[in-house]
């Protein structure tokens, strides 16, 4: 879990749930804060020199080198099973690409 569901309690739950105040509780804004998003991109080209004025480009790119999975938020609603846990990654697994360009 990334967090202590426990130390977080439901306001409807409170002395007297028809108080504007204890609806919304006490916790400050913002004190959930999610992962740390790391990610590497690699990008190798070459130009290559086709007259004067003209050139061609062969470019390769890598997104997520190293495959890390970045998480979303975890699940922050107090009455879901999965409170606290990760559901979802922020962003894809690696990604190749190539490309021929001619500048002219």
């Amino acid at each position: 879990m990334f967090f202590n569901p426990d130390a977080f309690g439901d306001p409807s739950n409170s002395i007297d749930p028809s108080d504007p105040l204890n609806f919304y509780g006490n916790a400050g804004r913002n004190v959930l804060i999610g992962p740390d998003f790391k990610n590497f991109n690699f990008s190798l080209l070459k130009n290559v020199r086709l007259g004067e004025r003209t050139r061609l480009q062969f470019r390769a790119e890598a997104f997520n080198v190293l495959n890390h999975p970045n998480y979303q938020v975890p699940v922050f609603f107090l009455d879901r099973a999965n409170v606290g846990r990760f559901s979802a990654t922020a962003n894809e697994g690696r990604e190749l690409q190539f490309a021929v360009k001619l500048l002219f």
